[in-house]
């Protein structure tokens, strides 16, 4: 399996949005439409990556920078029939390697309290919770989770 990690352009999510879409679609609730991933925000196209096997596109991280030094993950997603061949990891890798570059020192996400999948992943690549129902969030059950890089 040929799996190749690359940096988001905006051209290349302009052109491939209905496949982003897709892969996010597959988490009931999900609310991101078009208008959501062309959002331009600081740093989006400097940190955010997706993830191709033989050319399809099968997962991806979008970022961007909320603070001086902190970037935050707005989400990531591996296509269901892709998860657990690592490519989340080498995401993740890629994404952090990436921020390190650019001086940046935290990354934070949310994740909901009953996606125990996820939350074992981001504990298990180092990251900790800091705190529960985020502020000005409509989703009471998020768990707002920290990396130190």
């Amino acid at each position: 399996m040929d799996i190749v990690i690359r940096n988001l352009t905006k051209e290349f999510l302009s052109r491939e949005v209905n496949q982003f879409i897709a892969i996010l679609h597959d988490i009931p609730g999900e609310y991101w439409e078009q208008e959501n991933f062309l959002l331009d925000l600081e740093g989006k196209f400097e940190y955010s990556c997706y993830a191709l096997v033989n050319q399809k596109l099968v997962g991806y991280i979008i970022a961007s920078e909320r603070a001086n030094a902190i970037a935050h993950i707005h989400k990531f997603m591996v296509a269901s029939g892709y998860r657990g061949m690592k490519i989340g990891c080498r995401m993740l890798a890629f994404l952090e390697t990436t921020l390190t570059e650019k001086e940046i020192k935290r990354i934070t996400l949310k994740v909901e309290r009953s996606n125990d999948r996820g939350i074992n992943f981001y504990l298990n690549h180092e990251f900790v919770f800091i705190s529960e129902n985020p502020e000005h969030h409509e989703v009471p059950n998020l768990l707002v989770m920290s990396k130190t890089l």
